[in-house]
C-alpha cells in the first residue's frame, strides 16, 4: 500500500517541484543573446551584422517614398531577352524566385546590364561600373535605370557545390527609388553558364 500512495505523489512532487519559486523556468534558464548599447538604444547583436552576412531571410517592407511599394517579381522570358552578354548571374530570393538577371561579356570594358520585373512593368538597368562579367560575379555592384537604384553586396561565404560551373553567394539587394523609398531583398547571387 505504501509503493501505491508514493507512486500517486509522485506526479504531485513533481508538479509542486516546477512550479516552486526555486526552480528555474524555461525562460530563466534559455540564454539571453547578447545585445549592444549604441547611446540610448540596446540593439541585438544580430542587427550589427552585414545584410550581405547573413543567410537568406525575407524581404523587408518598402521604408520610405510615398508609401507604395517597391515590388520586385519573379523574372519572365520577356523581361531578360534585351540584354545580351556570353554569361550571367541572377538574385534569387529564399522562395526561389529569381527577380533579376545580369549578363555581360567578358571584356575588361563591358559594361554589365539587369532585367527587372518591377510591379510587372520590364525594366533594363545599367552597371555604373565596367569590368564585364568578372567584376559582375565577384563585385556586381550598382545597376541603374529609371527611377531605381539597386546595389548587390555578396557575403563571403560561398555556397557553390563541387565539381559544378556555377558560383553562389548569399547575397543582399537594396531597392532604392527615386522618390527616397527604399528595400532590402536577402537572398543569391548565383553566376556561370
Amino acid at each position: 500500500m505504501k509503493l501505491k500512495s508514493a507512486l500517486l505523489l509522485a506526479p504531485a512532487m513533481l508538479v509542486m517541484t516546477a512550479c516552486s519559486p526555486d526552480a528555474p523556468t524555461s525562460e530563466e534558464s534559455a540564454p539571453t543573446p547578447p545585445m549592444e548599447t549604441h547611446g540610448n538604444d540596446v540593439i541585438p547583436d544580430d542587427a550589427t551584422v552585414p545584410a550581405a552576412e547573413k543567410k537568406p531571410a525575407e524581404e523587408t517592407a518598402t521604408i520610405g517614398g510615398d508609401g507604395s511599394e517597391i515590388t520586385l517579381n519573379e523574372i519572365r522570358v520577356e523581361d531578360a531577352q534585351s540584354i545580351e552578354g556570353e554569361l550571367g548571374c541572377g538574385f534569387k530570393t529564399p522562395a526561389g524566385a529569381t527577380i533579376l538577371v545580369a549578363k555581360s561579356n567578358v571584356a575588361d570594358d563591358a559594361r554589365p546590364r539587369a532585367a527587372i520585373n518591377h510591379n510587372g512593368y520590364s525594366e533594363i538597368l545599367v552597371s555604373t561600373s565596367e569590368g564585364g562579367f568578372n567584376r559582375l560575379e565577384r563585385e556586381p555592384g550598382e545597376f541603374g535605370g529609371k527611377g531605381l537604384t539597386i546595389t548587390i553586396e555578396l557575403g563571403d561565404e560561398s555556397l557553390t557545390a563541387a565539381n559544378t560551373e556555377q558560383t553562389s553567394k548569399f547575397a543582399s539587394m537594396d531597392v532604392q527609388r527615386g522618390d527616397g523609398a527604399s528595400r532590402v531583398y536577402d537572398g543569391e547571387w548565383i553566376c556561370g553558364p
